[in-house]
């Protein structure tokens, strides 16, 4: 047979495109098993058992292998754990650990944790951990958390948290939090709250809080559950706030508090007023949408034995508009009695406390005065004890409000 047809069709250029395509598809495959062949000839090795005093004095002193048990009484340094690990000072793990590793001091996972690492001191994980990593002191870890995070101390993850961190200062989540976070000092979301933050000073989330906030001190960014605190703060309040100070940019929610602040719908005023309780009273009344606050100190005493005393009141109620410039107000008040000292055995010169319910009618005299007066109750009790006695008294009050 000729070869000239056949060179002939060399000659054209649709057969250098066909030939391209063979040869590329005889080389990848060729490529591949080449490949595959020496992954498998660089994998790492798997032992059932890793003994170690410290690295690199062990039974194998290749730091990619991956071992079913490992113990150590010094150190141990292998590629991946797969089912427990012992060790009695430093355990380091390049890879993932599945099942249950103890280190009596520092333990260092690059890759993920599946299950539980137990630390004396401190543990640091690279990956993500589902299950529990607990820790005497410090715990750090770059990925996310689906678990149990536990440090005496300090617990701080880089990722996202869905479960619970304890710790007995601070707990430091970094991305999305939920469900639970509890310290003594202080707590910080950086993604979104869902769920709740308990701690003894601080709760911070730093983007939407979706749950409950319970410190001395509480700070979110945008809040759709509830606040507790002395002080709570936020730019977007939806809910509830309740302390003794409470403040937002906006406030869609209700705050109740002896001192409430907003920057959208909120006045604070100077007021001044007279009652049958106490003669002289002054203080501030801060008002959002339609609950108002009345904090006031007064002086002395028209109804108790002894006619020298100060008392410190609180007023919490809601504002009814009755048309363009009248309110009728109707609030609930404590007020803490504190009389001066009596040489006669017959006047009450005990700490003693009363209840406070009124009705209060106001007018506006014009943009910023108005004056208010009306009726109530109060009941005063003796004293503080269990079995204080108390008298029910009618209640007349009547004020001036100034808003500065």
């Amino acid at each position: 047979m000729s070869p000239r047809p056949f060179l002939r069709l060399l000659r054209q250029p649709a057969a250098h495109a066909h030939i391209a395509l063979l040869a590329l598809a005889l080389f990848v495959p060729a490529r591949a098993y080449a490949a595959e062949g020496a992954k498998k000839s660089a994998a790492a090795p798997h032992v059932a058992l890793h003994l170690s005093l410290f690295h690199p004095v062990s039974t194998n002193s290749d730091v990619r292998v991956s071992s079913a048990v490992a113990l150590s009484l010094i150190q141990s340094r292998v590629g991946e754990l797969r089912v427990f690990g012992l060790h009695g000072i430093v355990s380091e793990v390049g890879g993932d650990v599945h099942g249950l590793q103890v280190t009596g001091i520092y333990s260092r996972i690059g890759g993920d944790t599946r299950g539980i690492a137990l630390n004396g001191l401190i543990g640091s994980a690279g990956g993500d951990v589902r299950g529990a990593q607990v820790s005497g002191l410090l715990n750090f870890n770059d990925g996310n958390v689906r678990g149990v995070q536990y440090g005496s101390i300090f617990n701080f993850n880089r990722g996202d948290l869905a479960g619970i961190q304890l710790s007995g200062f601070s707990n430091v989540s970094n991305g999305r939090t939920g469900f639970l976070q509890v310290a003594s000092i202080s707590n910080v979301s950086g993604g979104t709250m869902r769920g709740v933050q308990l701690a003894g000073m601080l709760n911070l989330a730093q983007a939407d809080m979706h749950g409950v906030q319970l410190a001395l001190g509480n700070r979110a960014i945008e809040t759709h559950g509830a606040q507790f605190g002395l002080l709570n703060s936020a730019e977007d309040a939806s809910g509830l706030q309740v302390g003794v100070f409470n403040a937002a940019a906006t406030q869609h929610g209700v705050p109740v508090g002896m001192v409430n602040l907003s920057a959208n719908d909120g006045r604070i005023e100077v007021l001044g007023f007279t009652s049958s309780l106490s003669a002289i009273n002054l203080g501030v009344r801060t008002t959002v949408h339609r609950t108002s606050s009345m904090l006031t100190v007064g002086g002395f005493d028209l109804e108790g034995d002894v006619s020298t005393a100060a008392f410190l009141t609180w007023n919490y109620g809601v504002r009814f508009p009755l048309g363009t410039r009248w309110t009728l107000l109707t609030d609930l008040g404590f007020s803490h009695i504190m009389p001066q000292k009596s040489d006669d055995p017959a006047d009450n010169d005990r700490l003693h406390w009363a209840l406070l319910a009124r009705a209060l009618a106001e007018t506006r005299l014009g943009a910023s005065v108005s004056v208010f007066a009306g009726p109530g109750i109060m009941r005063v009790f003796d004293s503080y004890s269990h079995d204080a006695g108390g008298e029910t008294e009618f209640l007349a009050t009547a004020g001036l409000a100034v808003r500065p």
